[in-house]
């Protein structure tokens, strides 16, 4: 068989078998998830600073420090260190992408891929779980004290984390 039959013969069993675009695996350089669909969206939660600041009655309000918007968290039992979000927001909604030029990294929640030696991305997906907010640092109790007649709420106020 002649080489050039050979060369097209090989050409177009090459193309028969390549995917088309919407079925290859990409990787989204923005929140680091597998992604198939080009139109399908990224989502990065916030991640908030490690001491909430007090409202009242197990409510505590906190700042991301990502992009500085506030949330408001519930302690889901008093005196523990477990708190769910009121509201389940995120700090990116945006299309996947595989371009790092589109992406504005804060190195917080949007963050540049990590490598390893076969070239694959190691960076884990920020996921938010049962509302549960996540933290820069592991969070630290804040220590309230009675200023005001027991019993009541109002003499409530924060002192200090821990």
């Amino acid at each position: 068989m002649p080489a050039r039959m050979i060369r097209q013969i090989s050409t177009a069993s090459s193309r028969a078998s390549e995917e088309p675009e919407e079925l290859k695996e990409k990787h989204c350089v923005r929140c680091h998830s597998t992604y198939y669909d080009p139109e399908e969206k990224c989502r990065i939660p916030h991640v908030f600073e490690e001491i909430p600041q007090y409202l009242s009655q197990g409510k505590f309000t906190c700042i991301s420090e990502c992009c500085g918007e506030t949330a408001t968290v519930t302690q889901r039992k008093p005196g523990s260190k477990r708190y769910w979000m009121d509201n389940s927001q995120f700090c990116v909604e945006s299309t996947h992408t595989t371009s790092s030029a589109a992406v504005k990294y804060n190195g917080i929640n949007i963050r540049r891929c990590t490598v390893n030696s076969q070239g694959r991305c190691t960076r884990e997906v920020l996921v938010v779980k049962d509302n549960t907010p996540i933290w820069r640092e592991p969070i630290q109790q804040p220590r309230v004290e009675w200023t005001g007649m027991k019993g009541t709420l109002a003499g409530m106020h924060l002192v200090s984390a821990e």
